[in-house]
């Protein structure tokens, strides 16, 4: 508010006439005080009832103060209407951000409960595997250990074939089984029992395999026919397993 005691002063001749300007300037001066004092007071209470829980966004309270007061209240409304709506948009944001992280972070545990079961059963099945691959193994060892077993025991029994020289079969056994009369005699008397004693060799030999039997002691499928053909054709028919 501007009092202008000159202007009001101007144009007056008198020292009276402008003592009576300079009252009324003054009056109409005090009376616009009045009014702005009670506009501000009004919006004093204005700002104390609507904006108590908000008086940090009324910073420029001191501007405010003097706005008509209708206004002034439409613009504490408007403030914090706007104030609220922002705060409600951030919390829901924050709320969003939150079930995010949280189904987020449920998800990466999921994910790894599964990884680790996959894990856990890849695992079992491979020593799974490892074990049977160990038992077969153990198997074999154990099959091969028994068949030479088996074989040092034929051996040592005497059940086994002569051992395989260096002459040709025939000649091998044509000297084991010499034709002479004396001989034969004999092998009449025991054709069979020989009959018997080839028939237990080649069924104890073809109890795994007979072809890696002969196989050990020299010997083919074609030398083994032979020797067939050869006892059968000098001592007669031969009784074999195979």
């Amino acid at each position: 508010m501007v009092v202008d005691f000159d202007a009001a002063m101007k144009g007056k001749r008198s020292f009276e006439k402008m003592q009576e300007a300079v009252d009324a300037e003054l009056a109409k001066a005090k009376i616009e005080a009045n009014e702005i004092a009670q506009v501000i007071r009004k919006n004093l209470d204005s700002l104390t009832e609507l904006a108590k829980d908000h008086k940090f966004l009324f910073s420029d309270h001191a501007m405010l103060l003097l706005k008509d007061n209708d206004d002034l209240v439409n613009l504490i409304k408007a403030r914090i209407t706007e104030h609220e709506q922002a705060e409600a948009e951030r919390k829901r944001q924050e709320q969003e951000r939150i079930e995010r992280e949280a189904k987020e972070k449920a998800e990466r545990e999921a994910q790894a409960k599964i990884e680790a079961q996959e894990k856990r059963i890849r695992d079992e099945e491979r020593a799974k595997v490892e074990a049977e691959q160990a038992q077969k193994q153990q198997e074999e060892h154990c099959i091969a250990k028994d068949k030479r077993d088996q074989q040092q025991e034929y051996i040592a029994s005497g059940e086994a074939v002569a051992q395989v020289g260096e002459k040709p079969v025939e000649q091998r056994l044509a000297e084991r089984f010499a034709d002479n009369e004396q001989e034969t005699v004999q092998q009449v008397s025991t054709h069979d029992k020989l009959n018997n004693l080839m028939y237990a060799l080649t069924k104890h030999a073809a109890r795994n395999s007979f072809v890696e039997f002969l196989e050990e002691w020299g010997l083919s499928e074609e030398d083994y026919t032979e020797v067939k053909a050869y006892l059968n054709s000098n001592l007669g028919e031969v009784k074999t397993y195979l």
